[in-house]
């Protein structure tokens, strides 16, 4: 997904964003059919590139499986006071970056990292970030990484994420006010 790819984003009546294809031509976009609840396109957020936006009750998603080996990677941040998940599954519990008012965390349906949260280290900025998973299968750790920097591996979670929730977690839970870039 990228949003400076604007042949990716799609619009609905209101304006917002209705569906987010995926530049690969796979057919696994993230949609969201209801108007109030579509997340907004925001140009220049970011280095003067734009972002999508989700506040409040905005959320797009899909049902395509991620099953390892799989590598997900996003740039994002938080910016309100919505702090559940920004990138989760709809489908399995998983989560890439954040989690219940923390960051620098991830759940591939099991932790590899984050549990419990240290507040030294965890608290919530609004920097923009990139958070990377990989997930290589069974019998190998999965790892995370924040801006390139290894932050954990383990064995906890090796579980690809069961469809895509943008802004929040299995359906409109756990919902976060935050961009997302790519």
């Amino acid at each position: 997904l990228d949003a400076n790819a604007a042949a990716t984003v799609t619009k609905g009546a209101a304006g917002n964003v209705s569906a987010w294809a995926d530049r690969l031509g796979a057919g696994t976009p993230v949609t969201q059919a209801t108007a109030g609840r579509q997340p907004v396109l925001v140009p220049g957020a970011l280095n003067g590139l734009p972002v999508v936006r989700f506040a409040g009750a905005r959320y797009l998603n899909n049902a395509t499986n991620y099953p390892a080996p799989v590598t997900i990677m996003y740039v994002g941040r938080l910016h309100g006071t919505a702090n559940g998940r920004l990138v989760a599954s709809n489908g399995n519990n998983w989560l890439l970056g954040y989690h219940g008012g923390w960051m620098d965390r991830a759940y591939f349906n099991g932790w590899v990292y984050g549990e419990p949260p240290n507040a030294a280290l965890n608290t919530v900025t609004t920097n923009f970030v990139t958070y990377a998973g990989v997930i290589p299968g069974a019998g190998s750790p999965s790892s995370f990484y924040r801006n390139g920097t290894l932050l954990g591996a383990s064995l906890g979670g090796v579980t690809g994420p069961l469809g895509f929730e943008l802004g929040g977690y299995n359906g409109a839970n756990e919902l976060s006010d935050g961009d997302i870039a790519e």
